[in-house]
């Protein structure tokens, strides 16, 4: 009875917790957001609804990650259901609509459900002897309550206001690639077919990896919510999904099998969301601490530095200046910090649920017949390895780069599960090659659609002659990679104890992936047209930006692992090894050092903050979500002209305005209009073609409308681009100061005129 009265109390207790968490997330969001809280509850409701019609799904494929498997059906519910919808649209079997994309996951959400049930209903039949007391809803939920289900989204929701509220503190117009973000998502919400149109190249289609953009917009659509609100929502989204993610990936590797003590688990997954998400590199301690104090304490003459928290992604090449091999080696921190919604950025989601997919497979029990010399079809077509190929199809289209990374990652993690369940046979090992070969195929099918409307923006790969100096590599890399090698010597010193696991296996292995993704860049590169100056600079970016992601996730496994580890120093016969255990004190020990390095690393994103949205909290103002809000205001009464477009005119024809340059307030009535112009910003267009020409043409095309051609010389421009309005601004009065109105005048009729800023609107006739 006592237990009993127990158990009812804990119940009571839990159930109290979650009714708090949920009160104080909605509370919150009502007091913080104030009017963008109705935005942020559809948005929230419409990835909620995605990850509980995946639920049967996600359990299935992440059940080895225990409940929090849960949460990654969120991001699996959008890949599948926005693939689908972009398929359908890419074929023209439908349109980008609401609508459609909502039958879409009422579609998906009736696959997942009726399956699940079909294989409950078979195993019931099969099994007459089970006694379950479960629900029939908890085992179609892979085992989850639905106080597991509430306790975890009220979380959830907690975080993204939390993060909604932070970054509507501050909307920067240009400096940041914002406004090139935004323009994707809006070419994309008012696109019908895919690939969407390219709002700076009008006659074209988007040519770059704009899917994970695609995917924000798809939850723009399916939750009524518009692109500017949707833009800050989506930063929301991808930082409270990287948190809980690296949470949830961690944990379930300390759970599985592995010698920790039970708090490990949670104390390691809370490590790895700071390291991966809020964290910076020793940079920010060095440079921001170190140098300042021993500049005071040696008294070095001159101007002491000063620090600003991007100069932690721009250092080498910078410090010391190598005008030959400027770099950047961002972080996602920075990344958040800033607003960037960029590839890499929304692709943080996918890297993470395809490394827990990958260790889901190698949770996986051994097949009893494995060893017999048979094809194991079972493991080749395991459900969390088409799962993963998907999920990396999906990353190709988001961010190309993370592509061949972690493919590469794949095939470590296949080949030594296969190793450690069936051994160093030649079977195993044509299972392994034809595991690499499906896995590859199947990827490239998945993603085919995407790649034949693409033209790749490379040069080749070249050796690279510019290289990192040894201390700015030890500067930027030196506490993971310390932190490796401690940890590899623990798994060594103890290796007569048999203590390695699966989990260590894979540890170590995804450490050596992320060694090579920073030793990659000093070795080779590939070309673009930044080759001039920052020759590796966008290499050593996408590849330091994962390893930076990988890092960070195993150093919160390698540091839990040994500092919270059970493994005994006992031997054979009993008594204690007095050596063995000396060594294992003093690779804790070293541990510990590790671990505050990375706990000082933890103050970058609190330092970031205070100088991008201000030092003092009190003068913190709270903006809204809408990102295009200082744009707007930049625009002051040209606004008036965009306004205009809006209402008077739909779909997406073409508007002409004058080319500008990258990072600056050129080009922006495309953006927030969604009509494209003939050229925006030149150099991004550049890099996107890969051709000079391109843009050199279009620029003298548009002076020729302008100022320098005839009136035929227009018309035929107008022509070849199908141009419908000329838009005459201030931006087009100071480019072209000898501009002849009479001349464009003469081309259509005047439909917009403000003459106190001479800004006027031409509808071609």
């Amino acid at each position: 009875m006592e237990k009993t009265d127990s158990a009812f109390s804990k119940n009571r207790i839990y159930t109290g917790a979650i009714i708090a968490v949920a009160i104080i997330s909605v509370g919150a969001g009502i007091f913080l957001l104030r009017d963008d809280f109705e935005s942020l509850l559809r948005w929230y409701i419409a990835f909620f609804a995605l990850g509980f019609a995946s639920i049967p799904l996600s359990m299935a494929l992440f059940g080895k990650m225990g409940k929090n498997g849960y949460y990654f059906g969120k991001a699996l519910g959008l890949a599948v259901c926005a693939y689908a919808q972009w398929l359908l649209c890419s074929f023209g079997m439908g349109r980008f609509s609401a609508i459609s994309s909502i039958i879409v996951i009422v579609i998906y959400a009736a696959i997942c459900y009726v399956s699940a049930f079909l294989i409950y209903k078979k195993r019931s039949d099969t099994d007459k002897d089970d006694k379950s007391t479960e629900s029939l809803f908890t085992k179609l939920f892979g085992g989850l309550a639905i106080e597991d289900i509430i306790i975890r989204e009220a979380i959830f929701f907690f975080i993204i206001v939390a993060f909604s509220w932070l970054f509507g503190h501050k909307i920067p117009a240009t400096e940041t690639e914002r406004v090139m973000d935004f323009a994707f998502m809006q070419t994309l919400y008012k696109s019908d077919v895919m690939p969407p149109l390219d709002l700076w190249a009008a006659g074209d289609t988007l040519n770059y990896y704009y899917f994970g953009l695609y995917l924000i917009t798809y939850l723009c659509k399916i939750s009524f919510v518009d692109t500017a609100t949707g833009y800050s929502l989506g930063m929301s989204l991808v930082i409270t999904c990287g948190l809980i993610f690296s949470y949830s990936l961690v944990h379930g590797l300390l759970v599985h099998k592995t010698a920790v003590n039970k708090k490990a688990p949670v104390i390691g997954g809370l490590i790895a969301s700071a390291a991966v998400c809020l964290c910076g590199n020793m940079h920010y301690f060095v440079f921001y601490k170190i140098v300042p104090m021993l500049w005071d304490i040696l008294r070095i003459s001159g101007e002491k530095p000063t620090y600003w928290f991007a100069n932690s992604t721009r250092y080498i090449g910078y410090v010391p200046v190598n005008d030959a091999d400027r770099t950047i080696s961002e972080m996602p921190a920075y990344s958040f910090i800033i607003g960037d919604l960029h590839a890499h950025v929304v692709d943080i989601m996918y890297v993470l649920t395809f490394m827990a997919l990958l260790v889901c497979f190698a949770f996986k029990p051994a097949n009893k017949s494995g060893k017999d010399g048979r094809v194991m079809w079972d493991e080749i077509f395991d459900i969390r390895l088409i799962a993963a190929s998907f999920i990396l199809a999906i990353s190709a289209m988001t961010n190309y780069w993370d592509y061949p990374i972690y493919y590469v990652v794949a095939l470590v993690i296949i080949c030594a599960s296969m190793l450690y369940r069936y051994g160093a046979h030649v079977k195993t090992f044509s299972n392994i090659a034809l595991q690499a070969v499906l896995f590859i195929v199947f990827a490239i099918i998945i993603k085919l659609p995407f790649e034949l409307g693409f033209d790749r923006m490379i040069n080749g790969i070249k050796l690279a002659t510019q290289h990192s100096l040894v201390h700015q590599i030890v500067i930027m890399w030196g506490l993971p990679l310390f932190t490796l090698i401690v940890f590899t010597s623990y798994i060594y010193i103890n290796r007569k104890k048999g203590i390695a696991t699966i989990a260590d296996t894979i540890a170590l292995l995804l450490g050596a992936c992320a060694t090579g993704l920073v030793l990659l860049p000093e070795l080779v590169f590939v070309a673009d047209i930044y080759i001039n100056g920052f020759p590796r600079c966008n290499t050593m970016f996408k590849l330091t930006y994962q390893a930076f992601i990988i890092f960070g996730l195993m150093m919160a496994y390698y540091i839990t692992r040994v500092l919270f580890g059970t493994d005994d120093t006992y031997q054979a016969d009993g008594t204690a090894d007095i050596k063995l255990y000396a060594k294992n004190a003093y690779i804790k020990r070293l541990m510990c050092v590790s671990l505050v390095l990375l706990t000082i690393t933890f103050g970058y994103f609190f330092t970031s903050s205070s100088m991008w949205y201000g030092k003092n909290f009190k003068d913190w103002h709270y903006m809204g979500l809408d990102s295009m809000s200082t744009v707007k205001s930049n625009l002051g009464d040209e606004l008036a002209a965009v306004e205009w477009i809006n209402d008077n005119t739909e779909g997406q024809e073409v508007i002409l305005t004058a080319y500008g340059n990258s990072y600056s307030m050129d080009c922006v009535i495309p953006v927030l209009t969604g009509h494209p112009t003939v050229l925006g910003w030149g150099t991004h267009e550049w890099l996107w073609h890969n051709d000079y020409a391109y843009i050199s043409d279009r620029q003298a095309e548009i002076d020729a409308v302008y100022s320098t051609g005839s009136v035929d010389a227009a018309k035929s421009v107008i022509d070849e681009y199908d141009i419908r309005y000329i838009y005459v601004g201030t931006r087009e009065n100071d480019k072209y100061p000898e501009m002849d109105m009479d001349r464009l005048y003469s081309l259509g009729d005047v439909v917009y005129r403000n003459d106190d800023i001479s800004s006027v609107i031409i509808k071609v006739k």
